[in-house]
């Protein structure tokens, strides 16, 4: 079922070339699907009716990038469809699309204003195989959806590969909701160790997917999804419901001491979910966990959105007694300013640092250690595989470490057992 009249009598005008392809030889022709960038801003802080005369503008300066016999419809919000006909070569519509971007590249002035906009373009060669104009929208909105993806203002010839990759993301998809509603998401529980005495003083619950028939999946596989699709927020809910599970269990076998923390990664849809904070008191309260057993660790970027609310956000969730972590510190757009004005006690330091130490120095997991100690708060190296990582971090001042150098992450059975041995002699280690 097609949205409008315009993209109806497109995919007719479609279906007619291919009957026409079909009973000649050599017919192709090309088809480009443009959407452009950031539109929506424009309507929504200069108002519709700015929006409407920017793409009859947008609509002006395509025409004249194509030839007399090439047609480009509107077929709906910010969309254009351009269909290049007797087009056999994918270097001429690269040519047209070319075109198009350097059209764009002059502001246009609209009621006194200057607005500017680029496009992201998909094309697509009919090469015969295809029988219905479906398939052809279908392919061509595969290409533009990854120039979309892959920065913007920039075109993508679709290719066999595409359709492949689209599928399997959407069976991901749809594998993901049936992971969150089967509950198919484990936490495992990867040991943070005190320097310089190696003592244990908490874990980092880790998600993995135990999907039937493939077994353990681990989270580069589907976070980025679940992170675009929103279903990230339902499944670090699960994430804080195991972990305060967990801590439960522990608490009743008299495991779980006053200086354990358990850590919790936050993505940054889930600490803007409104009901983030209730959550976590309800799940709290349910399993009668004290609040000062969790870390939440968030992004940097989390803290770059420079909103009152997430200020708020962050200091509901100190006044609980739960600790706040920055996670991966460094790798993203730290800001001095912004970090000594939030209420952060942990910056961890990502692995990339610390891999860096043997060939490039010491002098980022330094700098860090010595900003963390100048704004009173602590440090967690992240990723240490050996004991010469551990001694430089420990020699650095750094006040804690995870990583394979003491243990990889560990299923609930094995962390347990893993607190049990903390608990007869104080020093809990596993090999790696």
């Amino acid at each position: 079922m097609y949205l409008t009249r315009l993209e109806k009598a497109v995919s007719q005008q479609l279906d007619l070339e291919l009957v026409r392809c079909r009973h000649h030889q050599n017919c192709q022709f090309g088809l480009l699907m443009l959407d452009l960038d950031q539109f929506k801003s424009v309507n929504d802080t200069l108002g519709h009716l700015m929006g409407d005369q920017l793409l009859i503008a947008v609509a002006n300066r395509l025409q004249g990038c194509l030839r007399e016999t090439d047609v480009i419809v509107r077929i709906g919000g910010d969309e254009f469809v351009i269909l290049l006909e007797n087009t056999s070569d994918v270097q001429e519509a690269i040519q047209v699309a070319n075109r198009v971007k350097y059209s764009l590249q002059k502001p246009f002035e609209i009621q006194g204003r200057i607005l500017r906009t680029s496009a992201s373009i998909g094309i697509l060669i009919n090469d015969n195989s295809y029988t219905t104009s479906d398939d052809l929208f279908r392919d061509v909105d595969i290409a533009l959806y990854q120039a979309k993806e892959r920065g913007r203002d920039r075109y993508e010839v679709f290719g066999a590969d595409m359709l492949q990759m689209t599928v399997k993301r959407v069976n991901l998809e749809n594998d993901l909701h049936s992971a969150i509603d089967h509950h198919q998401f484990v936490n495992y529980y990867q040991p943070i160790y005190a320097l310089p005495e190696y003592q244990l003083i908490g874990f980092e619950a880790l998600v993995r997917w135990v999907k039937p028939e493939e077994g353990l999946i681990m989270p580069g596989e589907f976070i980025d999804l679940a992170e675009e699709t929103g279903l990230i927020v339902a499944m670090t809910q699960q994430v804080i419901q195991q972990t305060c599970e967990a801590i439960q269990h522990w608490q009743n076998y008299d495991l779980m001491t006053d200086d354990l923390r358990i850590a919790i990664n936050i993505s940054g849809q889930s600490f803007r979910d409104p009901d983030l904070l209730s959550m976590l008191d309800q799940t709290l309260q349910k399993m009668f966990v004290s609040p000062h057993h969790l870390t939440l660790e968030i992004t940097e970027r989390i803290l770059l959105e420079q909103s009152s609310n997430i200020l708020e956000t962050l200091t509901q969730i100190k006044a609980r007694g739960i600790r706040l972590s920055i996670d991966d510190f460094g790798t993203g757009y730290s800001s001095l300013k912004y970090l000594s004005k939030f209420p952060i006690d942990i910056l961890k330091i990502d692995k990339s640092f610390v891999d860096e130490m043997s060939s490039n120095g010491h002098s980022i997991v330094r700098t860090i250690i010595e900003l963390a100690q100048n704004l009173n708060m602590s440090t967690v190296a992240e990723g240490a595989e050996d004991s010469w990582q551990v001694q430089e971090l420990t020699a650095l001042g750094c006040d804690a470490v995870q990583g394979y150098a003491f243990s990889p992450a560990l299923s609930l059975a094995a962390a347990t057992e893993l607190l049990m041995t903390r608990s007869s002699n104080g020093i809990a280690r596993t090999s790696s």
